[in-house]
Order: C-alpha cells, then sequence, then structure tokens
C-alpha cells in the first residue's frame, strides 16, 4: 500500500516508435480503411489523367509512387505496430469464450486488489487513436501493461508473423519494467 501512495501521480514514459523492419508492401497493412480509400482515390484520379494508350507498366509504376508518396508523408508507421502489438497482448490475455460461443476479449472493468484494467484500458485507447509516438502512464498503469505482455497467453499465443515484430517490443516492456524497479534516486 505505501508503495502505491508513492508512486502515485507518477507517470513513467513508453516509446511505440521503435525499430521495426518491414516486409515490401506490408505497410498498407497498417493503414486505416480511409487511408487506403485515400490511395486508391488518387490513384484512380492520376489513372484518368492518362492517356489510353499509356503502358500498363507505366501505370502500375505511376501507382506506386502514389501510394509509397502517401506512406511517407504518413511518417513512421512504427507506432502502429506497437499500437497493434498492445491491442493484440490485450485480446489475448483477456479472451473469453462463454457456453454460448460469444467470444469477449475486453478487460474486466474492475480487477483484484482495486485495480481498475478495463477503464486503463479505454484511456490508453483513447490516446492510441492517433498513433502517438510515446504514451505517458500513470506508474499503476504501466505494471499492468507489463503484466499484460508478460502473461503468458500473450508470449505464446502471438503469430509466427508478428513475432519480429514482438522481440522489438519486448525489449522496450524490459526496458519499462527496468525503469519502474529502479531504486529511487535521492535528491539533494
Amino acid at each position: 500500500m505505501e508503495a502505491r501512495r508513492r508512486a502515485e501521480g507518477k507517470k513513467v514514459q513508453v516509446n511505440l516508435d521503435l525499430e521495426y523492419s518491414f516486409k515490401r508492401g506490408s505497410e498498407t497493412n497498417f493503414l486505416e480503411p480511409y487511408e487506403i480509400d485515400e490511395i486508391n482515390d488518387r490513384i484512380q484520379a492520376a489513372i484518368a489523367l492518362m492517356p489510353d494508350t499509356t503502358p500498363k507498366e507505366q501505370a502500375v509504376e505511376r501507382a506506386r509512387a502514389i501510394k509509397n508518396e502517401y506512406i511517407t508523408s504518413l511518417g513512421s508507421l512504427s507506432p502502429r505496430v506497437s499500437v497493434y502489438l498492445l491491442r493484440k497482448a490485450v485480446e489475448l490475455r483477456y479472451k473469453v469464450v462463454s457456453a454460448n460461443g460469444v467470444q469477449s476479449s475486453t478487460p474486466p472493468r474492475k480487477g483484484p486488489d482495486g485495480t481498475k484494467p478495463g477503464v486503463w484500458w479505454g484511456n490508453i485507447e483513447v490516446e492510441l487513436f492517433d498513433y502517438p509516438t510515446t504514451l505517458d502512464l500513470p506508474v499503476n498503469v504501466a505494471q499492468w501493461v507489463v503484466s499484460t505482455w508478460r502473461d503468458d497467453k500473450v508470449q505464446n499465443g502471438l503469430e509466427d508473423k508478428a513475432q519480429a515484430w514482438a522481440n522489438v517490443f519486448d525489449a522496450e516492456i524490459y526496458r519499462l519494467d527496468a525503469a519502474l524497479n529502479a531504486p529511487k534516486q535521492p535528491t539533494e
């Protein structure tokens, strides 16, 4: 209880803009549907302006250039991968299938020992909406994120295709855990 009182009001930062590697073309997997629609609209507009005699290769090359320009204009896609991994971790940890086959992956509003994982996750989801490069989390919420990520259901449940990204995110979780468990520095 004393540790909880001392940690009250303190925050730690989680870096979401990590060094993930992408396979060529996989970037579109992290775009929102409206962003994909916007790319397609731009491509269709550009192709409509091309003469009918334009070679197919030239049209395809122009479409690729438009897509790449759009993705570049978004900045780093790495926060989107981190957001995906966080969402997947919460889904795996709290996945419940009822007797009638209905699935739920929402954390309970209240947990043991006065914790509030459902409330915390709801607050984090709001912050993740714009894919920030960092998250400033209260200490108790950061501890929940670490324990969620380290849960066996999460570590054993991630797809193989996400494992390389999970290894990168793992390093950030270890850094976060070390920051949470670092001895308090004396103030002068």
